[in-house]
């Protein structure tokens, strides 16, 4: 299930997309290893993927984007459920030089211009949509992160909106392919603990904050658990005589409506509001009253409740976002955009 075919000699979308070559199996073993032993993970996945793969079905998926263990996560989880494995887009400010380009193609990933100004966005949506027509004419999926990068959150309080022009070349190859259908797949992962939720909330500027591949080695820590949601692939079919801007408004809703409420939002929550109130004296009952207080106005909501329910008390909600993480110990103002990012993920149930 690892390998596609060769289409051609030289063909740049089939070679990304082999997958019998050390340097895949190599990071194959390792993603995995992590994946185990760094990560509780708990994957709900529409039983319509197996499905419609069975059927020759050609997937784009598409996902909210919060940390770079997005990027292998994903794939190890696909993995673990015998789903074949999609390449992935990421942005070539990542990937510097040749040397690494070409392991990143080994590893299945393609990269994606940035635009650098506005005379080159154009050539940018251009080289990407030129880029998902080939692999989708080769029968080969696609993971994407349409919302580009991760500070819409920290900086608005909302996810980003959704770049449209991967969803234009979905709709150019179902409106002139019909051999393969295509489907989007929605999907969603929430953390109990952002790998480098410090470093994305203190290096906020004007410019998005990307950290590089390399980054990632000064952050191995355990992430606690991690829910991983894929939802039910969505027919091109359905967009017919829609334009790109509605496709993308629809399935960043999707992904929207995947989004879990983990112990460590509700808590991020209550600490925020309690700085917001100027109430950090007698912490521990205030926190735990606090915790109560939002769980229930959530209530409604409470089928997208992970790792705890309505019933357990706010000193369990609390213990369990702390396990965690520890910066939830202590309620301490300098920390307080620290709180807002946790509790971002979840202000659109507010």
């Amino acid at each position: 299930m690892y390998n596609f075919k060769i289409m051609e000699q030289g063909d740049i979308y089939s070679n990304i997309a082999d997958r019998d070559n050390l340097i895949f199996k190599l990071l194959r073993f390792i993603s995995t290893s992590g994946y185990k032993k760094l990560s509780t993970n708990h994957i709900e996945c529409d039983e319509n993927i197996l499905k419609l793969k069975s059927q020759d079905a050609v997937f784009l998926y598409a996902g909210l984007h919060k940390s770079l263990w997005e990027t292998t996560g994903t794939l190890v989880a696909l993995d673990s459920l015998n789903i074949p494995l999609p390449v992935i887009g990421m942005g070539d400010n990542l990937v510097k030089g040749k040397f690494f380009q070409n392991l990143s193609m080994k590893a299945g990933v393609f990269l994606i211009k940035r635009p650098l100004s506005r005379a080159t966005l154009i050539e940018s949506a251009k080289s990407l949509k030129k880029d998902l027509s080939g692999f989708f004419s080769r029968g080969i999926d696609v993971m994407v992160f349409p919302e580009g990068t991760r500070t819409s959150l920290i900086k608005k309080g909302r996810y980003g909106d959704f770049f449209t022009t991967i969803f234009e070349a979905a709709k150019e190859y179902s409106d002139n392919f019909s051999d393969k259908k295509l489907y989007i797949v929605p999907f969603n992962i929430d953390y109990s603990k952002i790998r480098e939720d410090k470093e994305m909330v203190s290096n906020v500027s004007s410019q998005p904050r990307t950290l590089k591949v390399f980054d990632t080695l000064k952050m191995l820590s355990r992430l606690g658990d991690i829910y991983l949601s894929f939802g039910t692939p969505v027919s091109m079919d359905i967009f017919v005589g829609k334009d790109r801007k509605y496709i993308a408004r629809e399935i960043r809703q999707r992904c929207i409506d995947l989004v879990k409420i983990l112990p460590a939002n509700i808590v991020a929550l209550a600490l925020k509001q309690l700085i917001d109130e100027d109430k950090t004296t007698n912490i521990e009952n205030a926190v735990k009253i606090k915790v109560e207080e939002v769980r229930d106005k959530l209530g409604e909501f409470s089928d997208k409740f992970r790792g705890f329910s309505m019933k357990d008390s706010g000193e369990v909600i609390f213990d369990k976002a702390v396990k965690n993480n520890a910066l939830f110990k202590q309620i301490k103002p300098e920390l307080l955009s620290i709180y807002n990012l946790y509790a971002s993920y979840i202000y659109h149930y507010i």
